[in-house]
Protein backbone atom coordinates (compact mmCIF):
# COMPACT_ATOMS: atom_id res chain seq x y z
CA UNK A 1 0.00 0.00 0.00
CA UNK A 2 2.89 2.35 0.76
CA UNK A 3 4.26 1.89 -2.76
CA UNK A 4 0.88 2.83 -4.27
CA UNK A 5 0.78 6.16 -2.37
CA UNK A 6 4.34 6.93 -3.38
CA UNK A 7 3.53 6.18 -7.01
CA UNK A 8 0.46 8.45 -7.05
CA UNK A 9 2.41 11.29 -5.44
CA UNK A 10 5.18 10.81 -7.98
CA UNK A 11 2.64 10.80 -10.83
CA UNK A 12 1.16 14.05 -9.52
CA UNK A 13 4.51 15.80 -9.28
CA UNK A 14 5.45 14.64 -12.77
CA UNK A 15 2.23 16.07 -14.21
CA UNK A 16 1.95 19.66 -15.43
CA UNK A 17 -0.28 20.57 -12.46
CA UNK A 18 2.28 19.15 -10.07
CA UNK A 19 5.08 21.19 -11.62
CA UNK A 20 2.93 24.32 -11.41
CA UNK A 21 2.06 23.54 -7.78
CA UNK A 22 5.74 23.16 -6.86
CA UNK A 23 6.57 26.39 -8.69
CA UNK A 24 3.83 28.36 -6.90
CA UNK A 25 4.71 27.00 -3.46
CA UNK A 26 8.39 27.74 -4.01
CA UNK A 27 7.48 31.20 -5.31
CA UNK A 28 5.75 32.14 -2.07
CA UNK A 29 8.49 30.63 0.09
CA UNK A 30 11.27 32.41 -1.80
CA UNK A 31 9.29 35.65 -2.06
CA UNK A 32 8.62 35.78 1.68
CA UNK A 33 12.29 35.10 2.44
CA UNK A 34 13.43 37.72 -0.07
CA UNK A 35 10.94 40.28 1.24
CA UNK A 36 11.93 39.76 4.87
CA UNK A 37 15.63 39.97 4.00
CA UNK A 38 14.97 43.07 1.83
CA UNK A 39 13.32 44.82 4.77
CA UNK A 40 15.91 43.69 7.32
CA UNK A 41 18.27 46.56 6.54
CA UNK A 42 21.40 44.49 7.06
CA UNK A 43 24.07 43.22 4.71
CA UNK A 44 21.74 40.49 3.48
CA UNK A 45 19.34 43.12 2.17
CA UNK A 46 22.00 44.49 -0.18
CA UNK A 47 22.61 41.02 -1.60
CA UNK A 48 18.88 40.36 -2.04
CA UNK A 49 18.35 43.75 -3.70
CA UNK A 50 21.25 43.03 -6.08
CA UNK A 51 19.86 39.59 -6.97
CA UNK A 52 16.36 41.03 -7.47
CA UNK A 53 17.81 43.84 -9.59
CA UNK A 54 19.62 41.28 -11.76
CA UNK A 55 16.47 39.26 -12.46
CA UNK A 56 14.37 42.41 -12.78
CA UNK A 57 16.86 43.96 -15.22
CA UNK A 58 16.68 40.87 -17.41
CA UNK A 59 12.88 40.89 -17.28
CA UNK A 60 12.66 44.64 -17.83
CA UNK A 61 15.07 44.51 -20.76
CA UNK A 62 13.04 41.76 -22.41
CA UNK A 63 9.91 43.93 -22.53
CA UNK A 64 11.61 47.25 -23.19
CA UNK A 65 12.52 47.89 -26.81
CA UNK A 66 16.24 47.83 -27.51
CA UNK A 67 17.17 51.37 -28.39
CA UNK A 68 20.00 53.72 -27.75
CA UNK A 69 18.99 56.73 -25.70
CA UNK A 70 20.51 60.06 -26.79
CA UNK A 71 20.86 62.39 -23.83
CA UNK A 72 23.46 64.12 -21.70
CA UNK A 73 25.67 62.17 -19.31
CA UNK A 74 23.66 63.33 -16.32
CA UNK A 75 20.41 62.30 -18.01
CA UNK A 76 21.92 58.92 -18.83
CA UNK A 77 22.92 58.36 -15.17
CA UNK A 78 19.43 59.32 -14.03
CA UNK A 79 18.00 56.90 -16.62
CA UNK A 80 20.23 54.07 -15.34
CA UNK A 81 19.38 54.86 -11.72
CA UNK A 82 15.63 54.83 -12.38
CA UNK A 83 15.96 51.63 -14.43
CA UNK A 84 17.93 50.01 -11.58
CA UNK A 85 15.25 50.95 -9.04
CA UNK A 86 12.47 49.66 -11.29
CA UNK A 87 14.46 46.50 -11.96
CA UNK A 88 14.92 45.85 -8.24
CA UNK A 89 11.19 46.28 -7.57
CA UNK A 90 10.22 44.13 -10.57
CA UNK A 91 12.85 41.59 -9.55
CA UNK A 92 11.28 41.18 -6.11
CA UNK A 93 8.38 39.49 -7.89
CA UNK A 94 10.19 37.97 -10.89
CA UNK A 95 13.21 36.44 -9.11
CA UNK A 96 11.23 34.06 -6.86
CA UNK A 97 9.23 32.85 -9.87
CA UNK A 98 12.35 32.21 -11.98
CA UNK A 99 14.17 30.50 -9.10
CA UNK A 100 11.09 28.45 -8.12
CA UNK A 101 10.54 27.40 -11.72
CA UNK A 102 14.22 26.42 -12.01
CA UNK A 103 14.02 24.30 -8.83
CA UNK A 104 10.76 22.64 -9.90
CA UNK A 105 12.29 21.71 -13.26
CA UNK A 106 15.23 20.11 -11.44
CA UNK A 107 12.82 18.16 -9.21
CA UNK A 108 10.85 17.13 -12.29
CA UNK A 109 14.03 15.87 -14.01
CA UNK A 110 14.99 13.86 -10.92
CA UNK A 111 11.55 12.26 -10.72
CA UNK A 112 11.65 11.18 -14.34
Amino acid sequence: MKNLNTQTARDFFISKNGRLTISVILYFIIWSAAYSLWMSGGDASIIVIAICAFFGWRSHSSIQPAMFVWMSWMGFFVYLFVKFLLSAIIGLFVAPWVIGKWISERVYNVLL
